[in-house]
């Protein structure tokens, strides 16, 4: 039976459904629309695929997630020579299924200047079809550089170690900066959190070669944060104190430790917490005289006498 363009007209309509359907839908934010340069971009892709066939944006996967970058030029950023994956096991997004991914959108990125940017996802699925998202903006700062030292000579190569500032969210971020000034090289720069100004933050090397950063992050809380000669994050304390009593000390043997701080200690009770440092009970034990006759009270501290943390 020979087909007339009005049989082929309403298969073509019948169609149509089916290939609406053959899409995926994006919905993805910037929870830091403003970062400092070289710093992590975390983005929060969630995905829905609805292209009839099931897709995997693993390392050997047959679909890839990337982004795309337009600068204020309205240049658009090529690729680095060699991205960083966004995934390092299998990530399997069913037909029909909504997937939410959190991912550095630096390791797809090749930001190398402070400038706005137009930020957009792109998936690839069989190196055939582009499906592309929403564009956002991204504002890359350098960072007010508050505390920048030089440490080391010779072998192993001297590292710059810096504290960058960036206003956020009506607060004020600091993050650590690690960089090789002889051969212009970035190890990363890693966000250690809200900071107040009435502190001198201190940063110092030990003798095993490890970074030590203390800050004070709110009124009576000070973080210490340590990392490797190469940038990779150690660990993170918290610790109670006062501006004026707390600091970095270096002992004969080129140790390094915080002095003059209660600091905060793993609850056991409850993985990933801290447990406040033990203080005075709020009501005192009542002693007595020899005659059974209680004791006269305490006198009271002349004005300018130095007080506990706890008796402000």
């Amino acid at each position: 039976m020979k087909k007339t363009p009005l049989l082929l007209a309403a298969a073509a309509l019948l169609l149509l459904p089916l290939a609406a359907l053959a899409q995926i839908d994006f919905y993805w934010s910037l929870p830091n629309p403003r970062v400092p340069l070289y710093a992590p971009i975390p983005a929060i892709v969630r995905v829905t695929n609805l292209t009839g066939r099931d897709f995997d944006l693993g390392p050997r996967g047959n679909a890839v997630l990337s982004f795309e970058a337009e600068d204020s030029a309205h240049h658009r950023l090529e690729p680095p020579a060699r991205p960083r994956p966004l995934f390092t096991v299998p990530v399997v997004i069913s037909n029909g299924a909504t997937v939410t991914l959190t991912v550095n959108a630096a390791h797809a990125l090749g930001i190398t200047q402070a400038d706005s940017y137009m930020l957009a996802p792109v998936i690839t699925v069989g190196g055939e079809t582009a499906y592309t998202g929403k564009r956002l903006a991204l504002e890359v700062q350098p960072g007010l550089d508050i505390l920048s030292r030089d440490f080391g000579s010779g072998s192993p190569t001297p590292r710059r170690a810096s504290l960058r500032l960036i206003h956020r969210d009506q607060s004020d971020i600091v993050f650590f900066r690690l960089d090789d000034p002889l051969n212009y090289l970035c190890f990363g720069v890693y966000e250690l959190g809200s900071i107040i100004r009435y502190f001198t933050p201190q940063v110092d090397l030990d003798s095993s070669n490890v970074f030590h950063v203390l800050f004070q992050n709110t009124p009576d809380r000070f973080n210490h944060a340590t990392f490797s000669y190469d940038g990779t994050p150690i660990a993170t304390d918290v610790y109670i104190a006062r501006v004026g009593a707390i600091g970095m000390v270096r002992d004969a043997s080129g140790n390094v430790a915080i002095r003059g701080g209660i600091r905060f200690t793993p609850d056991p009770d409850n993985p990933g917490y801290l447990s406040a440092p033990s203080l005075p009970p709020s009501t005192p034990t009542v002693s007595f005289g020899p005659e059974g006759s209680p004791a006269p009270p305490a006198p009271i501290s002349a004005p300018g006498t130095k007080k506990h943390f706890w008796q402000r």
